[in-house]
């Protein structure tokens, strides 16, 4: 069998598995109406979902590989918000649960805090940065050393967990109540410094991207503000004749026979080269760079913030695609200093866990508030609600959480 083959065929039954398991998320039965199954297949050797149950509102289930394992939940039934990782034995690795009046988080067994909702509003027009620890703000155990700690735990297969979802058809375009585990394997691989293999990295893009029919496309590319002209097959009209008065037939092109507006639309902008645009209003926002062509090669020199990845390598299990999202550009300016300028002297954060708990919240819910809409889109209203709670920085130094 060539190797084209092979592909097509993982293709199809990864079609079919990815179908299955929306379908569920959709209202499928649930898990009580299903016998035990096998281990699920990721299509990469070594690795296995031992257990995966999926609905609109709750996604869980036990994700192995080579020996090390990993238990996941994400909740949002009955208006909950909580997103666990946890060992096999049910033991805490990663939570955060949104709870009445704030956030709960847990780092491993030795670290916990609680973030008011009181701390995640912006500052009033005109108030000062806010420079000491909300009041309501608790923590247990030393921030720094769990996260250290987390390192040694099988958390490390995280991001190997998420693009599993994403090869299963469970990426966050497809099923919605995956995206917060994709949010944790951005944030987490980012901040532990996590090893991810680059061979299945670009094995799940493809995958992804030839199940979704566009398996052509280089990977790391954006689509083009120009469309191609013409169509491979007739195509179907919006507005059959007669036409309203505003429309006329057409007769001749790609719409013959279509209500057509009588003044044709003007022709898209082509777009725009890729050379060092950092200065340009293209840069200032993550819906704006769909002006770019390809962003992997870095046009805003900023390593190509946006593209739901890590630098300028994409994980098309986030949104579904290498394309630029605001919210992944919000995300990706969003970032925590764990030391401060004092006199000159780089003295360690005394607010680095309020500031840690800020950020790691934010990366989880950034989908959360509006997670019945399609926050995957890129327009300047997405943009607008996956904003940093804290605002834009100003020329007040702050101990929190810092943006871009």
């Amino acid at each position: 069998m060539s190797a084209r083959s092979r592909d097509m065929n993982l293709v199809r039954w990864i079609s079919l598995s990815g179908l299955a398991l929306v379908l569920g998320a959709c209202g499928g039965a649930g898990p009580e109406d299903q016998a035990p199954t096998a281990p699920i297949s990721t299509l990469v050797d070594g690795e296995s979902f031992s257990s995966l149950d999926v609905t609109a509102d709750r996604l869980s289930g036990m994700f192995v590989r080579r020996g090390q394992s990993l238990a996941f939940e994400v909740d949002h039934r009955n208006g909950a918000s909580a997103v666990r990782l946890s060992t096999a034995t049910g033991e805490p690795l990663f939570w955060l649960e949104r709870v009445e009046g704030g956030t709960k988080t847990r780092l491993g067994t030795s670290y916990a805090s609680f973030l008011p909702s009181s701390a995640s509003k912006p500052p009033a027009p005109g108030a000062p940065s806010r420079n000491q620890s909300p009041a309501g703000f608790e923590a247990t155990g030393d921030v720094r050393q769990a996260l250290d700690d987390l390192k040694k735990t099988d958390i490390v297969i995280l991001p190997y967990l998420a693009s599993a979802l994403g090869r299963v058809g469970l990426d966050g375009a497809s099923a919605k109540i995956a995206l917060p585990i994709h949010m944790a394997a951005l944030t987490l691989t980012k901040e532990l410094n996590l090893d991810f293999d680059s061979a299945v990295v670009e094995q799940s893009n493809r995958l992804i991207a030839a199940r979704k029919g566009i398996g052509d496309r280089p990977i790391g590319a954006t689509s083009p503000v120009s469309k191609p002209e013409g169509f491979s097959q007739p195509p179907t009209c919006i507005v059959h004749p007669p036409c309203p008065a505003n429309m006329v037939v057409a007769t001749i092109g790609a719409f013959a026979g279509c209500c057509v507006s009588r003044t044709p639309p003007p022709p898209p902008p082509p777009p725009i080269e890729e050379t060092d645009q950092s200065s340009t209003s293209y840069c200032s926002a993550g819906y704006m760079r769909e002006n770019f062509s390809y962003l992997n090669k870095d046009p805003c020199r900023d390593d190509c913030l946006g593209m739901c990845g890590p630098g300028c390598s994409p994980w098309w299990w986030v949104c579904g695609d290498a394309e630029v999202h605001a919210a992944c550009w919000n995300h990706d300016s969003a970032y925590c200093n764990g030391f401060i300028d004092v006199g000159g002297f780089s003295l360690p954060n005394p607010d680095y866990p309020v500031c840690e708990s800020e950020y790691l919240a934010y990366s989880e819910w950034i989908f959360d508030d509006v997670f019945f809409a399609h926050t995957c889109n890129n327009d300047g209203e997405t943009d607008s609600l996956t904003t940093p709670w804290w605002g834009l920085p100003t020329s007040v130094p702050t101990f929190f959480v810092t943006y871009k």
